[in-house]
């Protein structure tokens, strides 16, 4: 069949050009962490792993020692610029959400 052997060869040509994934990180990467409410701390990568689709995800431990998984979404460089967020205050390396600010009537 003409058409089955054109969309094996098209998929194929697909898979050749498509990026092999893979994890961005690795064992013993030391990283910045950030929540889904923003607060950032410092992490450690202590496992990784690859979901049926070959998404990497992590195992972290973070400096009270709790580890979590999480996603490159939310891993960062230490040396990498976060993106600004103005309720995030940096506080001794580590960073704290801060509260949205009130508007005061003039």
């Amino acid at each position: 069949n003409g058409a089955a052997t054109k969309e094996s060869e098209s998929m194929q040509q697909q898979q050749q050009q498509a990026p092999a994934a893979g994890p961005k990180y690795s064992v013993g990467k030391k990283l910045v962490y950030k929540d889904s409410q923003g607060n950032m701390s410092d992490a450690e990568i202590v496992k990784v792993h690859l979901d049926d689709d070959l998404v990497p995800f992590y195992d972290i431990k973070l400096p009270d020692g709790r580890e979590k998984q999480t996603d490159n979404s939310h891993l960062f460089e230490q040396d990498q610029p976060q993106p600004l967020d103005v309720n995030t205050q940096h506080v001794n390396g580590s960073a704290k959400t801060l509260p949205s600010p009130v508007s005061i009537p003039a």
